[in-house]
């Protein structure tokens, strides 16, 4: 790598952290401005800062994936512990909270630092954006205004976190397009309105008994788990009829040959696995070939 090179790689690391640094200041400085938290429950502050924090947390982990015009498309169920939150939680609190999960999930998944500050950002413009929206609603008013700003503020979020990623990617060099962002962001909307309304319907009883918030999250949950368990056996149907349609005709197959490459490749991506490696022996040689995700095929011949 030239010293030309190298400066432009810094350059670009520099002016993605700044980007992820802005997101992080104006969700901060969001919830400096946004109003009280709108309802407060019957139950210790620090106990729900405890139980916001494992949601977002398993929420992080666990994903909605689905398929829409033959592309796979994975939603986060952060949206629904952001809903509630912003509503019973202080919104410095829920702030703190929702950037020490994300800390802990960029931990545990070893994140590269640049993923990690941005995680960061996103995360707290969202929960600045939802807090203001909500914090401009008058307080005490549980109806269709604060329904209408709930849904606006995650809406909000949702489409600026897009648009600083599709920024991001751009600084990078990586390929992406506008309509993309656009793409995710209609997909994403009609999940916020599904959470919106969970929200309100989990603190409209939470008003009558506290106890019926974790009965709606633990349903939530439940249903989110046997929504993946459903899809990943449909998920392993589907990939086994699509390897069995691939390789029932497919005859025999030599590594040496340039088309065992691309066969290879195909059944790697069936299994949805990061590397296939094929192994045949020809008298008394061993020849291999090996295809990772994101690397050329790699042969090799062991006497």
């Amino acid at each position: 790598m030239t010293a030309a090179e190298q400066r432009m790689g810094w350059g670009r690391s520099a002016a993605v952290a700044a980007m992820s640094l802005a997101l992080l200041a104006a969700g901060v400085g969001l919830a400096a401005v946004a109003g009280p938290r709108l309802f407060e429950p019957d139950v210790a502050q620090p106990l729900l800062l405890v139980v916001l924090l494992l949601a977002y947390v398993f929420t992080q982990h666990y994903t909605l994936d689905f398929e829409f015009r033959r592309q796979s498309n994975s939603i986060s169920l952060a949206h629904l512990p952001l809903a509630l939150g912003v509503q019973v939680v202080a919104p410095f609190a829920h702030l703190a909270v929702r950037l020490g999960s994300v800390v802990v999930y960029s931990l545990y998944q070893r994140q590269a630092p640049q993923k990690a500050l941005y995680n960061l950002g996103a995360a707290a413009f969202e929960v600045g954006a939802a807090a203001l929206a909500v914090g401009i609603v008058p307080h005490g008013e549980t109806g269709p205004s604060m329904w209408i700003a709930l849904y606006a503020g995650l809406v909000v979020g949702d489409a600026v976190g897009i648009l600083a990623l599709h920024a991001i990617w751009r600084v990078l060099g990586l390929e992406t397009s506008l309509q993309r962002g656009l793409r995710t962001l209609l997909l994403t909307a009609p999940v916020a309105l599904l959470f919106t309304g969970l929200a309100v319907v989990a603190i409209s009883a939470a008003r009558l008994e506290a106890a019926s918030v974790v009965v709606m999250l633990a349903l939530t949950g439940w249903l989110a788990l046997a929504y993946r368990a459903h899809r990943r056996v449909v998920l392993q149907q589907a990939t086994t009829e699509s390897l069995y349609t691939f390789v029932k005709d497919l005859g025999p197959l030599v590594v040496a040959e340039e088309r065992s490459t691309d066969v290879l490749e195909r059944v790697r991506v069936l299994l949805h696995a990061e590397q296939l490696d094929l192994t045949a022996s020809s008298g008394d040689r061993w020849s291999a070939l090996t295809v990772a995700e994101g690397q050329s095929p790699r042969r090799s011949v062991d006497v």
